[in-house]
């Protein structure tokens, strides 16, 4: 396969133009970098702005400092107004200009820089120093440092340079100082915990078992804290090892050997999958769902069901809940929860009645002699049909002599009915049984004998 692609000569302009838009768009995102953001990203604030540098060289740290006190003068003048104590037209390079090139106070940074290149020629060639040194300020050395030239520095660095990018270009040079100096920082280490985890775990649940271990001691002394009320859910294993399996959520604070981790145990939920997807349910309706509680003890509470229950041994739940809307559902002790979720509850739909004999709603007199009954039935394309029951309903009969039955349950019995002179059946009042209630359907079907 080839390395390259070929552009056809059509659309080699699309592309250039394409790479130019892409350009642009790197050079505003720059200009849209806030002056602060250095000071805000912990990383570089931290090597940048740490006072405890140990400098290789007194030249290099008087460089830092220089740099520091021309900074502050820059935010005085230019960037910041005290008045506000906000930035001031930080994409502006007008004032930037006058600051820096109509009053020549860039000439501070160009003898910054022609100090740090009279110290590194003084330096031997296979100096670290001195080779990081021409690498750093390589652009400048061309222009205009390498011969003296002090304006033409200035404008090459600085001329139209937005007020908010001088700020970083002041920072980074102090940081192109740091990276020669490079050595060492002054670090006040923090003792390395000697209690960790065997894994890494972004999240701990109830039931979940964890494996702790201390380093360099076995284990003397252990003692476990859930909001301050001891735990018991723990098991050594060796001399300096311990499994965790919390059976309720909450703080933890471990203590082993007088050294303490702290952590937080979350309560399960219902598995995503295998449950109710997207945790929807209907009102009235009972469902059975397991959830991972491993057999644990725990009171049930469901929002908008009383009487809902947990069944221990088969790590089930068994709800109604009438009330529409996000219901909490939670398994606790009196030391924390073991278990805690939500589901949405809907309305059932309103369903319609078909009949699976005559899914047109009519019927000719020979075949309808040969039916004995026809069944109604309550659907909705949203639902499951079995959530529907038809309970009762009544049938005008309309022939030579019309009557009218009411009916209990789905089946319509024709035998024993006068067919020969019959012209309409018609089905109206239907109740139907949706969950735990009853709804009375408007719905009317009229039966053409043909």
């Amino acid at each position: 396969m080839s390395e390259y692609t070929r552009i056809a000569k059509s659309k080699r302009l699309r592309y250039k133009i394409i790479q130019l838009l892409y350009l642009i768009f790197l050079i505003l995102s720059v200009i849209q970098i806030p002056a602060d953001w250095i000071s805000v990203n912990g990383y570089i604030n931290k090597y940048i702005e740490r006072p405890e540098a140990d400098f290789t060289d007194p030249v290099l740290e008087q460089a830092a400092k220089d740099i520091d006190a021309f900074e502050v003068l820059f935010l005085e003048n230019v960037l910041f107004d005290k008045k506000t104590k906000q930035i001031k037209e930080p994409n502006s390079y007008s004032k930037s200009d006058i600051f820096l090139i109509d009053k020549n106070n860039g000439k501070a940074l160009f003898d910054i820089i022609v100090k740090l290149k009279n110290w590194s020629n003084k330096l031997d060639k296979k100096d670290k120093r001195r080779i990081d040194f021409e690498k750093l300020f390589k652009l400048d050395i061309e222009n205009g440092v390498s011969i003296g030239d002090e304006k033409g520095w200035i404008k090459w660095r600085w001329k139209n340079v937005p007020a908010i990018i001088v700020n970083n270009f002041i920072k980074e040079l102090k940081l192109r100082i740091l990276l020669i100096n490079k050595n060492v920082f002054k670090e006040i280490e923090s003792p390395k915990p000697l209690i960790s985890f065997k894994s890494n775990i972004s999240k701990i649940y109830v039931n979940q078992e964890v494996y702790l271990s201390l380093k360099g001691d076995s284990i003397k002394t252990i003692k476990i804290l859930n909001n301050n009320i001891e735990s018991y859910d723990y098991k050594i294993i060796g001399i300096d090892s311990v499994v965790f399996k919390p059976s309720v959520s909450g703080n933890y604070n471990i203590n082993i050997n007088s050294e303490e981790i702290q952590f937080e145990v979350f309560p399960v939920f219902f598995p995503r999958k295998e449950s109710i997807p997207l945790r929807l349910c209907f009102s009235g309706i009972d469902y059975k769902l397991e959830i991972e509680t491993n057999h644990a003890k725990g009171e049930l509470s469901v929002e908008g069901d009383e009487n809902s229950k947990y069944n221990r041994e088969k790590n089930e739940i068994n709800f109604n809940i009438s009330q529409v809307g996000w219901n909490e559902i939670k398994l606790k002790t009196k030391n924390g929860l073991i278990f805690h979720d939500s589901v949405f509850i809907k309305s059932i739909p309103t369903p319609r009645v078909t009949i699976n004999e005559l899914p047109s709603f009519s019927i000719n007199k020979q075949r309808l002699n040969t039916l004995k009954f026809f069944n109604l039935i309550a659907s909705h394309p949203s639902i499951n049909a079995s959530i529907y029951k038809v309970e009762s309903y009544k049938v005008r009969w309309v022939n030579s002599n019309p009557f009218e039955e009411t009916i209990s349950g789905s089946k319509v019995q024709i035998t024993n009915k006068d067919t020969e002179s019959l012209k309409y059946i018609i089905i109206h009042s239907i109740n139907i049984r949706m969950g735990n209630k009853i709804k009375s359907l408007e719905q009317t079907i009229i039966i053409p004998i043909l």
